[in-house]
Order: structure tokens, then C-alpha cells, then sequence
């Protein structure tokens, strides 16, 4: 079966990834993921460098395997509800809801910088990119490699015939977000250890209490630990049949063009349709041992299989060919995110732990959720601070929501359908909004 021809070598690529990563220091030290060295080593393979001069690998092959990235992340985003505890979420404080409001924002603001790039070439340099560029920013910041292949998907949907190289751009998006994030992150937790050797007296009461709590959490978890053979069976059936009907109600929303749900992508229908699910099956003996924990891990390798996917297949030469805006958008992409998190942070967190929340935040806006908590880990390494308890919740929020509203596509849709200014304008007041909610939620704070 050629699906297995397909498999074997992505898991061949995958493996070899991990072995290199493990005896080089220097991939180890600026924490390269082995799926991208995976994805490389399949990449000068391919047609596109070795494959120019002798077919190694059946080009059949990268063909077919440059869509699985568009595919693994349909049961990606339907497992973002397994294991999660809604009503503690409920207990969420204001510093949560300022995490959330402000990594919000950060998409708004990094689809502006991509559309504004794009209203740049298309006044002064109309055919130096394809119509929908720009999006990618936060497609390949914010989600990383794994959701790089969201372009691909949506560019689909839209019926635009340019999708893989779309795909190819977030996820150089991706690499750039990744290395540059770490490594500038890195320069700004060094300058600030410089500038402050200690915390306030605010934090080391904040400190004190949150490792009390830590404590206690950590004994309750461990007392509670009771996983099932069956769970993965569980996961996975849970997972695909959120998939399929997903499918089914999307092709009938679309088929009679039903308003508003014709234009909700399978992927956030499948999210939906698992946050039911999860709601009534959680509470049966048969979800024991289905929690975060094997999310992350079933997730991990997902996003490990369509990370290698999505590099091995990146459209190498097309994508030169867009090297000039790809690195504008994405210095602008670096800068802009920092210096926008740290304004709001310095304004909202003001003796509550401003630079761990900024840099955490910067982390998972340029890279991934792991870069994120790397960086915290980097300032903050025996995790004193109440940071990760409202980082993870933050991001847990935005992970639900983001893809329900699905901007990366209606601001996409605005650009195709109608002109470079459409899709600005409306990130431009989506700003505002997330403003005069962080105003909302903080005036009383602000004015004491």
C-alpha cells in the first residue's frame, strides 16, 4: 500500500533526525528540533536540491507526502479539548485574563504586519507576490511548523492553486520565528538579569504563596494517577470520530450554503464537536488514563510527523523566489511582537512578574508553546513564579478560541475577494477591541 511506502520514509527521516540531534552539541545547545533536521535531510534528498541531478527518492513520494501536514492537523485541533479541566478554568484570575487578551492581540497584530507587507508590494511592487502573501506570519510564529500546514488547508478551501508554496512560506515563517525568537530571547533575559538581580516585595510574596500551592498539586497529582490499557484506542476513537463528523456537517453546511456555519472550517467543527463529546464521555470509567498528558504526547507526534512532512516538501525554489518580503515580514514579524507584548506587559504587569510574562509570551508568539516555556525556564528556572499556571491557561484559551474564529481565514478571504486594505482595517479594529477589553478588565487595577 503506497500510504505505508509514505509512512516508513517520514518515520525513516524522523529517526535520523533524533540520532543526529543527540550527538551534536551545537543542535542540542540552540535547541533545534529533530523533526526540522528530519525534514531537511529529506529536503536535499528530494527534488528540489540532490533530486535535481538523480531521482534518490521516487519523486511520487514528496508529492502525495506534501499534503499530510494540511491533514494531520484536523485531529490536532479536534484533541485540543481532551483532558482539560473547564471547571477550573472558570477559577481564572485577572493575570490569566490579561495573558490571554494580550496573546490574542498578538495574532491580530501579526496578521496586520503580514497584510501590511502585502499592501506594500501590491502599490509598489504588484507582482513581486502571490495575492494572498502575508498571512503566513502568524501561521508559522504563533503555530509553528505543525500548524504551517493550516495555509495549506485553508488556501484549499479557498480554491487557490498556490497552497503548497503557501505552506512552504509559513513554514520558513516557522524556522525563522523559531531560531531568531530563542536566540533574541535569550540576548533580552541576559540584559535584564543585568538590570534586576531581584524581585519586588510584591513577587516573593506572590512567590511564596504560589509554591505552597505547587506543593499541594503536585502530592493530589500524583495520588490520582490510574491509567488504562484502552486508553490510546479511547483517544484515537474519540479524535477521528470528531473528524468524520466534522466532515459530514461541513460538507452540508457548504452544500447548501448555509450562513455563517458554511464558512466554519472541518477543523474548528471538529473542536467543537469534541468539546461535547468530552463534556459527557469524561465522566464514564473508559476516559480514565485519556488526559493531557497522552494528548500532549499523541500531539507530539503528530506534530513531530508533520513538521518533517512540511520541510522535506518545502517548494525550495519558489520559495527563493519570495525570500526579499518572507524576510521583511518576518524581521518586521520579531521586532513588532516584542516591542508591542513588552509595552503591554509594562502597563498591565507592572510589579507582577512583567519581564517572565513578556519573554514566555514572546517565546510562544515567534515559535511554539515549548519555546515559550524554554524561555521561562531560561529566567525562571525552578518555576517559582505563578507564570506558568496563567501562561498555560492563557494559551490553552487561545488554542480553543483561535481556531473557532479562524481569522487567519476570513482576513485571507478579505484579501482575495476583495482588496489589500480589507483584511487591515478589520485587524485594525479586532486591536482595538483587545484594548478596550484589557482596559475593561484592568481599569480599577490601573487607577490604584
Amino acid at each position: 500500500m503506497p500510504i505505508l511506502y509514505y509512512l516508513s520514509f517520514i518515520s525513516l527521516l524522523t529517526l535520523l533526525g533524533i540520532f543526529i540531534k543527540s550527538k551534536s552539541y551545537f543542535l542540542n545547545k540552540f535547541f533545534i528540533p529533530s523533526s526540522i533536521i528530519g525534514g531537511l535531510i529529506g529536503l536535499i534528498l528530494g527534488p528540489e536540491i540532490l533530486g535535481r541531478f538523480y531521482e534518490i527518492v521516487p519523486f511520487e513520494w514528496y508529492h502525495n507526502i506534501k499534503s499530510i501536514p494540511s491533514v494531520l492537523i484536523i485531529p490536532l485541533t479536534a484533541s485540543i479539548p481532551i483532558g482539560l479541566k473547564l471547571k477550573e478554568s472558570k477559577k481564572n484570575n485577572n493575570s490569566s485574563i490579561n495573558m490571554t487578551l494580550i496573546l490574542f492581540m498578538v495574532t491580530f497584530l501579526q496578521l496586520l504586519v503580514g497584510f501590511l507587507v502585502n499592501h506594500f508590494y501590491t502599490i509598489f511592487k504588484p507582482n513581486a507576490i502571490y495575492e494572498s502573501f502575508g498571512s503566513e506570519l502568524n501561521a508559522g510564529f504563533a503555530g509553528g511548523h505543525g500548524i504551517a500546514g493550516i495555509m495549506g488547508l485553508i488556501l484549499k478551501d479557498l480554491h487557490l492553486k498556490y497552497w503548497n508554496l503557501a505552506q512552504g512560506v509559513a513554514a520558513s515563517m516557522a524556522t525563522f520565528g523559531l531560531v531568531f525568537g530563542i536566540l533574541f530571547g535569550i540576548v533580552l533575559i541576559n540584559i535584564e538579569k543585568r538590570r534586576v538581580k531581584v524581585y519586588s516585595k510584591n513577587e516573593i510574596e506572590i512567590i511564596n504563596g504560589n509554591i505552597s500551592k505547587k506543593e499541594e498539586t503536585y502530592k493530589s497529582s500524583n495520588e490520582n494517577k490510574n491509567l488504562r490499557s484502552n486508553k490510546l484506542v479511547v483517544y484515537f476513537a474519540l479524535v477521528f470520530f470528531a473528524c468524520g463528523v466534522a466532515f459530514v456537517l461541513s460538507n452540508l453546511f457548504k452544500k447548501y450554503d448555509i450562513f455563517i456555519l458554511s464558512n466554519i472550517s472541518s477543523w474548528s467543527l471538529a473542536m467543537i464537536i469534541m468539546f461535547v463529546l468530552w463534556k459527557y464521555v469524561k465522566n464514564y470509567s473508559i476516559s480514565e488514563g485519556v488526559d493531557l498528558e497522552l494528548r500532549n504526547m499523541v500531539s507530539g507526534l503528530l506534530i513531530e510527523y508533520a513538521v518533517v512532512s512540511a520541510v522535506a516538501t518545502l517548494p525550495l525554489r519558489a520559495v527563493f523566489t519570495y525570500i526579499t518580503p518572507i524576510l521583511i515580514t518576518a524581521t518586521l514579524g520579531i521586532f513588532s511582537t516584542w516591542f508591542f507584548i513588552n509595552i503591554l506587559c509594562k502597563r498591565y504587569f507592572k510589579d507582577n512578574f512583567r519581564f517572565q510574562r513578556s519573554i514566555t509570551m514572546f517565546g510562544t508568539s515567534t515559535g511554539i508553546f515549548i519555546t515559550g516555556l524554554l524561555l521561562l525556564r531560561v529566567c525562571d528556572p525552578e518555576l517559582k513564579t505563578p507564570v506558568l499556571k496563567d501562561y498555560s491557561l492563557g494559551f490553552s484559551i487561545v488554542a480553543i478560541l483561535g481556531p473557532i474564529f479562524n481569522l487567519i481565514f476570513y482576513s485571507t478571504k478579505l484579501r482575495v475577494e476583495y482588496n489589500s486594505i480589507a483584511p487591515i482595517l478589520l485587524l485594525i479594529f479586532m486591536i482595538i477591541l483587545g484594548f478596550s477589553m484589557l482596559e475593561y478588565f484592568n481599569h480599577n487595577k490601573i487607577k490604584n
